[in-house]
């Protein structure tokens, strides 16, 4: 699949699902908004999709149709149209991939400066911490505990060896509010959070809709572990949790620019207000859920069906020319077709077969369609009362940067 096809896919997505969040916000889950930032990263990173009849982009077809009609094109117009556009797209694919390079180099120094950061910090193994972790709900296995004076609210960090990084004037033995901060960052290491928000920005950094992403995936999945630690924790804890989170950002004077955060002034009232209206989703909830990420994942994460078309008639192509000015496709199939005198009077050839009374020639008739051309059209027309009939043969094709198929054809029609 096309990168940059892909690219537009995930951009699709990310439109969409900023203008659910807008309308819908207090009234769909937060489940279905993550869900739906991890469906646009996906079909920007997978280089694969499948074909649906749903899909959004049937509707280029006929888009490609009518532009081809209006600007009508000549063969060698279109060859170095094709041309162009393949010089061009290879241009910003070395452009793309240098600069996304640059980007992965800079996120690896800062990763590296950061893991440095973490492996100063002194490793916890207070009673408090352990008698938190034995409390929770969550597997903590293999996530380490520091403290560190670099950070003034928790941060967890890292996917192979994750980490979880708290202030080092962190009072630890209050037990319960300890358990929501673990809790927190627990979930967010849980999730893969911190690897989320860099791989989709650094691969399609020159795509202004991944930043929207980044921008929308910071604030959504704070809420999200807010939720899972509600529910893990239990309904009667959403206070403590809350007064939790506000002594963080009391205490809080800027934030590092690594890790996922427990505390971010800047969205701090609407997880608040979160935590206080929590209440686990209905099944009609879910259900409404699951039917909106099925049809967005329908409709935008899949290929119109005439790239699948394309792709199964490539193997039944016949090439029968090739020079210069035409590349000819054509498969192996006979057709009819009735055709009226005004449809195929701009075909007529007056040339070295001058139309007469009984026959009727006919040169350069062109025939389009999503497969390739047939090999003889069998053609009925009337004129004048009377009917004539007679073979039109394939004389050469091409195949349009719309990945259709055209045929002209030459022949004779007789009464």
């Amino acid at each position: 699949m096309n990168f940059l096809y892909m690219s537009f896919s995930a951009g699709c997505i990310v439109l969409f699902t900023v203008l659910l969040r807008t309308l819908f916000k207090k009234k769909l889950p937060i489940e279905l908004f993550c869900g739906l930032w991890w469906l646009a990263m996906l079909r920007a990173l997978v280089p694969f999709s499948i074909p649906s009849v749903y899909s959004v982009y049937n509707a280029k077809i006929g888009i490609e149709g009518w532009f081809e009609k209006s600007l009508d094109f000549t063969l060698s117009e279109r060859i170095f149209a094709e041309r162009a556009e393949a010089v061009v797209s290879v241009i910003c694919m070395i452009l793309i991939f240098s600069v996304a390079v640059f980007s992965a180099r800079y996120f690896i120094r800062v990763h590296r400066c950061c893991s440095n950061i973490a492996e100063n910090a002194a490793l916890v193994q207070s009673a408090e911490i352990r008698s938190a972790l034995k409390g929770l709900k969550l597997p903590m296995n293999g996530i380490r505990i520091r403290t560190s004076d670099f950070v003034d609210s928790p941060v967890s960090y890292g996917f192979f060896q994750p980490v979880i990084i708290l202030p080092k004037n962190l009072a630890t033995e209050d037990k319960e509010a300890l358990q929501c901060i673990l809790l927190h960052e627990g979930i967010h290491i849980r999730y893969l959070h911190y690897i989320w928000k860099i791989v989709a920005v650094c691969i399609h950094w020159f795509n202004p809709c991944m930043w929207l992403l980044y921008w929308y995936l910071e604030r959504d999945t704070e809420i999200f572990c807010d939720k899972k630690a509600i529910g893990i924790l239990h309904e009667d804890k959403k206070e403590l949790y809350a007064k939790t989170l506000i002594n963080m950002a009391i205490k809080q004077r800027e934030s590092v620019a690594f890790g996922n955060h427990f505390v971010q002034k800047g969205m701090l009232k609407e997880r608040i207000l979160m935590i206080m209206h929590w209440k686990r989703n209905s099944l009609g909830l879910l259900l409404v859920s699951l039917f909106l990420f099925a049809g967005t994942a329908a409709a935008f994460a899949t290929t119109d069906i005439s790239v699948a078309m394309n792709e199964e008639n490539n193997n039944r192509i016949q090439v029968m020319d090739v020079s210069e000015e035409k590349v000819c496709f054509v498969g192996d199939e006979e057709i009819d077709m009735a055709l009226s005198y005004e449809e195929l009077k701009p075909y007529l050839y007056s040339g070295d077969a001058e139309e007469t009374e009984k026959s009727v020639a006919i040169r350069g008739y062109k025939y389009t369609a999503q497969t390739p051309a047939p090999a003889v059209i069998h053609v009925s027309m009337e004129k004048d009362g009377e009917i004539y009939t007679g073979i039109l043969a394939f004389s050469h094709g091409e195949k349009t940067a719309g990945r259709t198929y055209v045929g002209y054809y030459c022949g004779s029609l007789r009464q």
